[in-house]
């Protein structure tokens, strides 16, 4: 048996690497997912959670994380938000435009100890938006992905600025109430490992694209018939009022 005894905490080696195995058997698994379609995996990844964040200033957590390198060391694609992607996102290879750490498939990920050189984990806010109807577009859905300060990043799907219809003014209202005004838009790839920086650096939230919203178009129509109607209560007014006053003079 490989156990050590940490801060006063007793750690069964052998027993978190059986835990991790059982864990990458569904590697595909959404974590997000976990706890209406397998139940008892993420009774095991709750488990496992808790557990590092007991050891993640001891010498077991060094381990553990040689540990993990070693298990998934033949994973060299993850899609994010997985249970994959949880125990390998860091440790594969991104063109994040800055702190890798704070790419998609690394933020909410199983995190690096801070004695590995040159390794610092992501202390910016990073949101994830994604169309919820991808057929009309009038819809997304904001996720925060890394809590930390401002300025910070949000991650989109589209690679040009040409094919992205931009934010509706709720949803950059959104934006700034979760905590982020100011931060680079960056296109994210499928894998969550390519990236691009689609603005060229750190924006005004209030500066990125803007679309009009579904909401705001009914608005607007809204406005507009109140207008017309408006308009037209006043020149019927007005044609009344000169009828009235030429079969005034006419008599």
């Amino acid at each position: 048996m490989n156990s050590a005894s940490d801060c006063g905490i007793c750690v069964n080696m052998d027993e978190i690497r059986d835990l991790v195995r059982v864990l990458l058997q569904s590697s595909h698994l959404h974590l997000k997912d976990l706890h209406l379609r397998a139940s008892e995996i993420n009774k095991s990844f709750t488990k496992f959670v808790s557990l590092i964040e007991k050891l993640r200033e001891s010498d077991a957590y060094d381990e553990i994380f040689k540990m993990i390198d070693r298990e998934t060391s033949n994973m060299n694609m993850v899609e994010p938000g997985t249970i994959g992607s949880y125990f390998r996102g860091c440790l594969l290879p991104v063109n994040f435009p800055d702190n890798p750490s704070c790419s998609e498939i690394c933020a909410p990920s199983f995190q690096p100890p801070d004695t590995i050189e040159g390794w610092s984990s992501c202390d910016q806010l990073v949101i994830r938006a994604k169309w919820v109807n991808m057929i009309d577009n009038h819809e997304m859905k904001l996720e925060k992905i890394c809590s930390g300060r401002n300025p910070g990043f949000l991650l989109i799907n589209h690679t040009n600025l040409s094919d992205f219809p931009g934010f509706s003014p709720s949803e950059k209202t959104k934006i700034i109430n979760i905590g982020l005004t100011s931060c680079k838009l960056l296109s994210v790839s499928s894998s969550g490992k390519e990236y691009r920086d689609l603005l060229g650096g750190f924006r005004n939230v209030n500066e990125l694209p803007s679309r009009v919203s579904s909401e705001s178009l009914t608005n607007d129509n809204s406005n507009i018939w109140i207008i017309l109607f408006v308009a037209f209560l006043i020149i019927g007014i007005g044609v009344f009022a000169l009828i009235r006053l030429s079969s005034h003079s006419e008599r």
